[in-house]
C-alpha cells in the first residue's frame, strides 16, 4: 500500500494485492509454463524508423489491470490474505479468496496476459510478425502496394504497455485503433508522441 495525492490534494490511499507466486507448487515443480515474451530493443526501432519515414504520428498505452484482463485460471486457487487486508474487511482470519483471473505476483500471470492480448489483437487482424512475438502489423486488404496489401500500422506490445503508429487516412488503421479501445481497459492513452 502507498499513499498518493487526488487532483485537489488530498491523500488517496493506493493499494495492491500481491501474491507470494515464489512459493507457487506447481511452479516450484517445474509444472507450470510460465515464459512470456517481451518486445526488442530493436523492434521499438524499426518502429519509431518506419514510423517516421512514414510520417505516422505514435501513440502510446497503457492496460489497466493488465494481469486481471489476461485469461481466466485454469488452476483453482485459493487467496490467504494478508492480516492487514482481513482487518480492513473485519472478515475472520480463515476466510480465503478463490481467484477467477491472473494477479500480480502470479508467476503465469504475464503469460496469461500476453496469450489474451495475442487473442485479441488477432481476432481484430493484426499479423504477429515472425522474429518477433510482441510485433504486430495491420494491413489494409483493399489497397495493394505491388503485389502486396499496404501497411498501415504498427503495434508492439511489452507486458503491459503498447506502442503504436498507423497512417491517419487509412480507414483500415482508425477502425482498428477504435477497436483497440473497445477490446482493452486502458489506463492511460497518449496520442501524437
Amino acid at each position: 500500500m502507498k499513499w498518493s495525492k487526488n487532483a485537489n490534494g488530498t491523500p488517496r490511499a493506493k493499494a495492491r494485492l500481491v501474491v507470494r507466486g515464489f512459493n507457487d507448487i506447481d511452479g516450484l515443480n517445474g509444472e507450470l509454463p510460465t515464459a512470456s515474451p517481451t518486445t526488442s530493443r530493436l523492434s521499438r526501432s524499426l518502429l519509431l524508423s518506419i514510423s517516421s519515414c512514414l510520417h505516422w504520428k505514435a501513440w502510446a498505452a497503457d492496460i489497466a489491470t493488465a494481469f486481471l484482463q489476461g485469461l481466466p485460471q485454469e488452476r483453482s486457487l485459493w487467496l490467504k490474505l494478508p492480516a492487514q487486508g482481513l482487518e480492513i474487511l473485519s472478515i475472520s482470519p480463515n476466510t480465503r479468496i478463490f481467484l477467477k483471473k491472473p494477479i500480480y505476483g502470479q508467476i503465469d500471470a504475464p503469460k496469461r496476459w500476453y496469450l489474451e492480448a495475442l487473442r485479441h489483437l488477432e481476432s481484430l487482424n493484426w499479423k504477429r510478425h515472425q522474429l518477433d512475438p510482441c510485433y504486430f502489423m495491420l494491413y489494409d486488404e483493399n489497397v495493394f502496394k505491388g503485389d502486396f496489401p499496404k501497411l498501415v500500422s504498427i503495434l508492439i506490445v511489452h507486458v503491459d504497455d503498447m506502442l503504436a503508429a498507423g497512417d491517419k487516412s487509412s480507414a483500415t488503421y482508425v477502425k482498428a485503433k477504435h477497436k483497440l479501445k473497445e477490446v482493452f481497459n486502458f489506463k492511460i492513452w497518449q496520442n501524437e508522441i
